[in-house]
């Protein structure tokens, strides 16, 4: 009798690792975190064979995955790797006021009426 095996998919993390909830996440292996809480603790979730008993494991580059029918091995990339050289990134050509410079107050903001006027004298209680 032959096992079929679901069909690895990678999936590509920015950065060094992922933590497993997050990746079953990202991937949608399961839709919530809680839902990976209790995949993990029933012991649905594998981590290159073994079964994963930390949701927070961190998988790094190469790991398998699999859960609910479904399978996927991580593909890490580096975080800097999305940001463009400074070369080719485009300038600004907008000016913006230092941060020190405190911004000018409109009339309505200086005249505001309080939420709460005060009550005329002599009448302690509101109606």
């Amino acid at each position: 009798m032959k096992v079929k095996l679901p069909v690895v998919r990678v999936v590509e993390v920015a950065g060094d690792f992922i933590k497993l909830d997050s990746l079953l996440k990202l991937a949608g292996i399961v839709q919530t975190g809680g839902e990976a809480k209790i995949r993990i603790a029933e012991g649905e979730i594998t981590v290159n064979g073994e079964v994963a008993t930390q949701r927070g494991r961190k998988l790094r580059d190469g790991y398998v995955v699999r859960g609910v029918g479904q399978a996927v091995r991580i593909k890490t990339t580096e975080k800097d790797a999305e940001v463009p050289a400074a070369e080719e990134q485009e300038t600004c050509e907008e000016s913006f006021p230092a941060a020190t410079e405190k911004p000018k107050a409109t009339k309505s903001e200086t005249t505001r009426k309080p939420s709460n006027p005060p009550l005329p004298f002599g009448n302690s209680k509101r109606r």
